[in-house]
Protein backbone atom coordinates (compact mmCIF):
# COMPACT_ATOMS: atom_id res chain seq x y z
CA UNK A 1 0.00 0.00 0.00
CA UNK A 2 2.21 2.15 0.72
CA UNK A 3 5.10 1.13 -2.36
CA UNK A 4 2.85 3.51 -4.32
CA UNK A 5 3.91 7.04 -2.44
CA UNK A 6 6.20 8.95 -3.78
CA UNK A 7 8.24 11.04 -1.71
CA UNK A 8 8.69 14.70 -3.74
CA UNK A 9 11.59 16.54 -2.59
CA UNK A 10 10.34 19.80 -3.28
CA UNK A 11 11.64 23.36 -2.31
CA UNK A 12 10.71 24.94 0.56
CA UNK A 13 8.94 28.30 -1.94
CA UNK A 14 7.86 30.03 1.53
CA UNK A 15 11.40 29.80 3.05
CA UNK A 16 12.73 31.17 -0.32
CA UNK A 17 10.16 34.01 -1.35
CA UNK A 18 10.96 35.28 2.43
CA UNK A 19 14.61 34.98 1.63
CA UNK A 20 13.48 37.32 -1.79
CA UNK A 21 11.37 39.40 -0.06
CA UNK A 22 13.89 40.64 2.47
CA UNK A 23 16.87 41.13 0.12
CA UNK A 24 14.56 43.06 -2.03
CA UNK A 25 13.68 44.98 1.40
CA UNK A 26 17.17 45.36 2.26
CA UNK A 27 18.22 46.83 -1.05
CA UNK A 28 15.45 49.30 -1.46
CA UNK A 29 16.13 50.81 2.27
CA UNK A 30 19.79 50.82 1.33
CA UNK A 31 19.03 52.91 -1.59
CA UNK A 32 16.64 55.28 0.47
CA UNK A 33 19.59 55.88 2.73
CA UNK A 34 22.15 56.67 -0.09
CA UNK A 35 19.30 59.19 -2.05
CA UNK A 36 18.54 60.76 1.57
CA UNK A 37 22.55 60.99 2.80
CA UNK A 38 23.02 62.57 -0.54
CA UNK A 39 20.31 64.84 -0.24
CA UNK A 40 21.38 66.19 3.31
CA UNK A 41 25.28 66.15 2.27
CA UNK A 42 23.72 68.58 -1.40
CA UNK A 43 21.94 70.58 1.07
CA UNK A 44 24.10 71.40 3.38
CA UNK A 45 27.11 72.15 1.14
CA UNK A 46 24.81 74.70 -0.88
CA UNK A 47 23.57 76.35 2.83
CA UNK A 48 27.67 76.52 3.26
CA UNK A 49 28.44 77.62 -0.22
CA UNK A 50 25.67 80.75 0.55
CA UNK A 51 27.61 81.30 4.03
CA UNK A 52 30.97 81.95 2.28
CA UNK A 53 29.27 83.75 -0.16
CA UNK A 54 27.43 85.76 2.46
CA UNK A 55 30.73 86.54 4.07
CA UNK A 56 32.57 87.47 1.40
CA UNK A 57 29.94 89.71 -0.01
CA UNK A 58 29.36 91.68 3.16
CA UNK A 59 33.54 91.80 3.35
CA UNK A 60 33.17 93.64 -0.24
CA UNK A 61 30.26 95.95 0.79
CA UNK A 62 32.05 96.96 3.98
CA UNK A 63 35.43 97.71 2.08
CA UNK A 64 34.14 98.83 -1.46
CA UNK A 65 36.57 96.09 -2.21
CA UNK A 66 34.21 94.09 -5.18
CA UNK A 67 35.43 94.38 -8.68
CA UNK A 68 33.95 92.54 -11.65
CA UNK A 69 35.80 91.50 -14.86
CA UNK A 70 33.83 91.56 -17.45
CA UNK A 71 33.62 92.00 -21.60
CA UNK A 72 37.39 93.25 -21.13
CA UNK A 73 36.94 96.04 -18.89
CA UNK A 74 37.21 95.75 -15.09
CA UNK A 75 34.53 97.96 -13.01
CA UNK A 76 34.62 98.92 -9.32
CA UNK A 77 30.94 97.61 -7.67
CA UNK A 78 29.94 99.51 -4.90
CA UNK A 79 26.88 100.16 -2.89
CA UNK A 80 23.64 98.04 -2.73
CA UNK A 81 24.47 96.36 -6.01
CA UNK A 82 27.33 94.00 -4.70
CA UNK A 83 24.46 92.66 -2.88
CA UNK A 84 22.59 91.80 -6.29
CA UNK A 85 24.16 88.56 -6.88
CA UNK A 86 23.89 87.43 -3.62
CA UNK A 87 20.39 87.53 -3.23
CA UNK A 88 19.92 86.26 -7.06
CA UNK A 89 21.80 83.01 -6.06
CA UNK A 90 19.83 82.50 -2.59
CA UNK A 91 16.39 83.14 -3.72
CA UNK A 92 17.41 80.75 -7.05
CA UNK A 93 18.22 77.67 -4.50
CA UNK A 94 20.59 74.30 -4.99
CA UNK A 95 21.67 74.33 -8.80
CA UNK A 96 23.43 71.22 -10.42
CA UNK A 97 26.88 70.09 -9.45
CA UNK A 98 28.47 70.76 -12.52
CA UNK A 99 32.39 71.22 -13.76
CA UNK A 100 33.05 74.21 -15.36
CA UNK A 101 33.46 74.86 -18.87
CA UNK A 102 37.29 74.69 -20.25
CA UNK A 103 37.19 78.34 -21.67
CA UNK A 104 37.36 81.40 -19.76
CA UNK A 105 34.31 82.76 -17.81
CA UNK A 106 31.85 85.09 -19.19
CA UNK A 107 32.90 87.45 -15.97
CA UNK A 108 34.77 87.40 -12.90
CA UNK A 109 34.06 88.86 -9.46
CA UNK A 110 36.54 89.54 -6.62
CA UNK A 111 36.06 90.49 -3.53
CA UNK A 112 38.82 91.38 -2.00
CA UNK A 113 39.00 88.77 0.96
CA UNK A 114 41.06 86.33 -0.94
CA UNK A 115 37.76 84.77 -2.73
CA UNK A 116 36.57 85.00 -6.17
CA UNK A 117 33.48 84.41 -8.24
CA UNK A 118 33.40 83.13 -11.60
CA UNK A 119 30.09 83.28 -14.15
CA UNK A 120 29.87 81.97 -17.59
CA UNK A 121 26.68 82.38 -19.29
CA UNK A 122 25.81 78.64 -20.10
CA UNK A 123 23.06 76.29 -22.27
CA UNK A 124 21.33 74.23 -19.90
CA UNK A 125 20.64 70.64 -20.50
CA UNK A 126 17.90 68.48 -18.92
CA UNK A 127 16.46 70.94 -16.52
CA UNK A 128 12.35 70.55 -16.78
CA UNK A 129 11.57 73.59 -17.52
CA UNK A 130 11.35 75.36 -20.88
CA UNK A 131 14.21 77.44 -19.76
CA UNK A 132 17.53 76.88 -22.28
CA UNK A 133 19.91 79.38 -20.82
CA UNK A 134 21.28 80.14 -17.22
CA UNK A 135 24.24 80.85 -15.41
CA UNK A 136 27.23 78.57 -14.46
CA UNK A 137 29.38 79.97 -11.21
CA UNK A 138 32.32 78.70 -9.66
CA UNK A 139 33.58 80.62 -6.23
CA UNK A 140 36.31 80.13 -4.73
CA UNK A 141 36.84 80.67 -0.85
CA UNK A 142 39.44 82.41 0.79
CA UNK A 143 40.46 79.04 1.72
CA UNK A 144 40.46 77.87 -1.58
CA UNK A 145 37.41 75.79 -1.21
CA UNK A 146 35.35 75.56 -4.70
CA UNK A 147 31.73 75.29 -5.09
CA UNK A 148 30.44 75.01 -8.86
CA UNK A 149 27.08 75.05 -9.53
CA UNK A 150 24.55 75.45 -12.66
CA UNK A 151 21.56 77.30 -12.33
CA UNK A 152 18.49 78.13 -14.51
CA UNK A 153 16.80 81.11 -12.17
CA UNK A 154 18.67 83.98 -13.42
CA UNK A 155 20.45 84.82 -16.85
CA UNK A 156 24.41 86.38 -17.01
CA UNK A 157 23.44 89.62 -19.19
CA UNK A 158 21.08 91.38 -17.18
CA UNK A 159 23.17 90.00 -13.84
CA UNK A 160 26.20 91.98 -15.44
CA UNK A 161 24.30 94.90 -16.44
CA UNK A 162 22.77 95.68 -12.87
CA UNK A 163 26.25 95.20 -11.16
CA UNK A 164 28.03 97.50 -13.73
CA UNK A 165 25.13 100.35 -13.57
Amino acid sequence: MYERVRVCHRSRPRESLLAGGVLLCAVIFAVVAAMAVYSCWYQLRFRQFLSDLSGSTVYAYQNGSLQMEADGRTVRVEGDPVYALYQAVAEDGPGRLVEPPAWMPDAVLTYGDGSSLELWGVELEGYQTNVKEGVLLRYVDPAGTVYCYDTDGFRLSPLVSQLTS
